[in-house]
This record gives C-alpha cells, structure tokens and sequence, in this order.
C-alpha cells in the first residue's frame, strides 16, 4: 500500500511539473519568445508527452512563426521590444527553421490519444490556419476538404467534452461556410448559451436560420446583432438581413425602414438597394423609388450588372416609361460624358427590350464615351457590335 501511495505520489508531482512547463511555455510565447517556447516544447516531447503539448504547439505556431514551407515546417524569432510579428511576415529575413511536420505531428497525436478534446481541437486550430494563410493554394486542399477538416476535428472536441465557446462557435462558423445550415443552427445556439449577446453568433445564426426559412426566429437574432454591433459596416449588414426577413414575413414597411437603416450606414449595400427599390415599387410608392433609382444608379455607375438590375425592376413593375424618364431626365442634370454615355446607353437598351431601334440613344453613348476614352475600350467595341447586330 505504501509504494502504491508513493508511486501516486510521484505521478501527481510529475504530472504538475509537466503542467508547470506548459505555462512556463505560454508565458514565454506571451512575450514574444516564439522560438524559445517552441524549442521547450520539443523538448519536453522527448522525456513527457501530453494532448495538451500538441494543442498548445498548434497555438504558439499559429501566433508566432514568422515563416512557413505549405504550413508544415516553420521558421521562428524571439521578438526583440519592438518588433511586430505581422510585419516581420510581410518583409522576411532570416529565422529559425524547426525541424519537423506539424501536419504529421498532429496526426500522430490524433491516433495516440483518440479519445482527448486537446488533440481534436488543435487539428481543428491547425486546419483552420491553412485555411487562412493558404485558401486554395495547396495541391493537397480545397476550401471543401478544409471546412470538412475543421468541423469534423472541431465536432469531435465538443463531443469529448471541450466547452471552449470559440471552439463551439467555429463549428458553426465553418459550417455556414459549407453550406450546411442544419448544424450551423445547433452549434450557434450552444454558443449563445455562454454567450447570448455575442454579435458575431447571433449575425450568423440569423443567417443560418434565414437559409432554413425560419424567419421568425432569424429577425429574433439579427435583432440582437443589430444591438450589439458597434462596427457601422457590420451593423448595416446586420439592418439588411433583418429587412429581408422582414420582407419574407409580408411585413413590408418593417423591411423598408430597416433596408433605409442599413443604407444610412452603408450607402454601397447593393442588396439593400435593389431590396428598397423592388419593395418601393411594390408598395406603389413610386416618388421615393425615383428618387432612389437617381441615387443608386449613379452611385453604381461603373457596375453594369448592378444598373441592369435597377432598370430591370422597373420592367417586372411594367413602369418602363418612369426609368425612362428618369434617365432622360438625370442626363440633362449631369455634366459627366461617362456617366451620359452610360445613360444613353440603357436608354438604348430599353429601346432595344421594346423593339424600337436602339441606334440614335448607343450612337450618342459611343460619341460621350470617344470624349473620354479611346474606341479599343470593351464598352466602345460592344456598342460597335450592338450596333451592328441592330443592323445601324
């Protein structure tokens, strides 16, 4: 019984020695010392080994390598006061390559402790840096294989017990990305639960919900995104999707006063515009829908398929005499040849959708584009063929 209890005894110190030299190793990654913390690391690998040595590894290395060969071998620095980790990327130099494959040692640690969190959620940790650094630019990587990467390891961090809400919430984040709304719901309402303010998750939970056509609960969470957000961009966005759901319920000036607010802090959101517009002619409120049209078109005049969607609403809305007023009416206001020419331009278009001769409205686009531009510009050489298809 005796050598049991010491036996216990040794296990219990060993084990808070170990742990000791892992905070040690954070406190050292906490101030820069990248390289000296992973080399303790690697140390300690060979006399003890944990999961949490892995999970740990994966974090320092996502933090502090100031170089990587496809994100599997890495350089490192021990900061000097001063330097910036992110600008040290950006220019280069010359560090520390650590030998070994953090890919391989992560897999390694996945089949020596499959039933651990820590080693799930530093696959999961790991993936997802690939992700952020690399995109699609491995041979070995798609965006798909990665999502299912991350969700799969992170998944099973959750399911062995983790309770890190990051981990949770990225569930759902890499999940929305693949498409599957399903789990993005069930795994941001479990983050909600440590955190049910958070902007992020109830954004993306709307979204989620949104996609599943439960838009009761989706205005509930895009609600509290709108609240919670500081960040205009994101709050605008955060406007947008709570007027479409809105929308979607029937309940449309709801959607018009928040697809206005979303443009207050965004005048560029392009599906609020087209939203606000579709819904003001809708709605028979024609006057403000002009007076929106003027303002976005010339706010996207560079962007064809945008200023065809404006014009195309007024054809499902059969008022194509209105945006044609409209245009005659902005061109004599505007001393732009550009934006003139773009206006004749889908005046001829209209002329061309109701099988009037589009020739004299292109023929003047081309003459103001020409004061502008040479005739080898792409706009110049599909008017050519316009015209010539028009038979002009």
């Amino acid at each position: 019984m005796k050598n049991k209890l010491i036996l216990l005894l040794m296990l219990l110190i060993g084990a808070s020695a170990f742990a000791q030299s892992l905070e040690e190793a954070e406190a050292l990654a906490d101030e820069g010392q990248y390289l000296s913390a992973i080399g303790m690391l690697n140390r300690m690998k060979k006399s003890e080994n944990s999961p949490e040595l892995i999970d740990l590894k994966v974090r320092i290395t996502i933090d502090g390598f100031v170089q990587s060969i496809n994100h599997r071998m890495f350089a490192f620095k021990d900061l000097s006061p001063g330097e910036d980790i992110l600008e040290l990327r950006a220019s280069g130099g010359d560090f520390s390559m650590v030998m070994g494959d953090l890919k391989e040692e992560v897999e390694e640690y996945l089949a020596a402790y499959p039933d651990n969190f820590h080693v799930y959620k530093a696959a999961g940790d790991y993936y997802a840096d690939v992700l952020l650094r690399y995109g699609d630019g491995l041979e070995e990587y798609g965006s798909t294989d990665l999502y299912d990467l991350i969700v799969s390891n992170y998944e099973k961090a959750c399911s062995l017990g983790c309770s890190d809400v990051v981990v949770i919430a990225a569930v759902g984040e890499y999940s929305l990305r693949a498409g599957d709304f399903d789990k993005t719901a069930e795994y941001y309402k479990l983050a909600l639960k440590q955190l049910p303010r958070n902007a992020s998750y109830n954004y993306n939970l709307s979204i989620a919900l949104q996609n599943l056509e439960e838009y009761e609960s989706a205005l509930l969470h895009s609600q509290i995104a709108i609240e919670e957000y500081d960040y205009a961009p994101y709050k605008a966005d955060s406007y947008h999707i709570n007027g479409f759901q809105n929308r979607m319920l029937g309940r449309n000036d709801r959607a018009i006063e928040m697809y206005r607010k979303a443009l207050e802090l965004n005048p560029e959101l392009y599906f609020s515009q087209s939203g606000l517009l579709n819904l003001l002619m809708e709605e028979g409120r024609f006057d403000e829908a002009d007076e929106l049209f003027n303002s976005v078109f010339i706010r996207n005049i560079n962007e064809f398929s945008k200023l065809h969607e404006f014009v195309r609403l007024y054809f499902t809305h059969d008022e194509v005499e209105r945006v044609t007023l409209q245009l005659q009416s902005m061109i004599t206001r505007s001393d732009d040849n550009i934006h003139k020419g773009t206006m004749h331009y889908y005046l001829g278009i209209i002329d061309n959708s109701l099988g009037r001769s589009p020739e004299e409205n292109l023929l003047k686009a081309r003459e103001l584009y020409l004061k502008e531009m040479s005739d080898q510009e792409g706009i110049i050489k599909h008017i050519d063929s316009f015209l010539a298809e028009a038979g002009a």
